[in-house]
């Protein structure tokens, strides 16, 4: 969504996802919104990925403007039943993932000296922890902690920063989460779908 509405304020873009599929749609609603697209299959928990997104893009632009870093997973696990394993693939995506886009393009943003805007996406879960989402709680409060700290920073170059913290927002993020225990069943999965669905902001 962050896409498509930087694109209908006239910005041109560059995006990066591993769904390869979601990403050539989002592409092809950006051009045909008369938006210039650069896009790429990216692990944002991959930092040699990461690198080299960073310096294709680099290579068109100067900077960026905007550097949204939005991707997220989920996990429904109590803390006895989440594996290291678990804990290694969201962290990865969840903190990594934005320190990753902070590292590899706010140093260009910085450069050029031209001001600029970073928002990272946080949970209402970076506020409130509940035993069902421990990992993934610990993931969002990282980030919000993380924001805080670096707004102060980019502040002494004119560069604004917005961390978001949605709360029950229906996303995919319903379907695609991995469940751990009692978390671990379709009937579990079919009702917070439903209950996303429903309240369907």
């Amino acid at each position: 969504m962050a896409a498509l509405w930087s694109a209908a304020l006239g910005a041109d873009l560059v995006i990066c996802d591993l769904d390869e599929a979601g990403l050539a749609e989002t592409e092809k609603r950006l051009v045909d919104m008369g938006r210039t697209v650069f896009s790429q299959r990216v692990d944002v928990a991959d930092r040699a990925q990461m690198r080299a997104f960073a310096d294709a893009v680099h290579e068109r632009v100067p900077a960026v403007d905007l550097l949204v870093n939005n991707a997220g997973v989920g996990l429904a696990a109590s803390f006895a039943d989440t594996t290291l394993e678990d804990r290694d693939w969201i962290v990865g995506i969840n903190l990594m993932g934005v320190v990753h886009g902070c590292h590899f393009f706010l140093p260009k943003m910085i450069e050029r000296g031209g001001g600029g805007h970073v928002v990272n996406v946080s949970s209402a879960a970076g506020f409130v922890a509940a035993e069902p989402l421990c990992a993934y709680a610990t993931t969002k409060f990282a980030v919000f902690g993380l924001s805080e700290a670096l707004q102060q920073e980019l502040h002494r170059n004119a560069i604004g920063l917005t961390v978001i913290c949605p709360g029950i927002i229906n996303t995919p993020i319903t379907r695609s989460s991995r469940g751990r225990g009692v978390f671990d069943r379709s009937d579990a999965r079919q009702e917070l779908v439903e209950g996303y669905e429903r309240r369907n902001y």
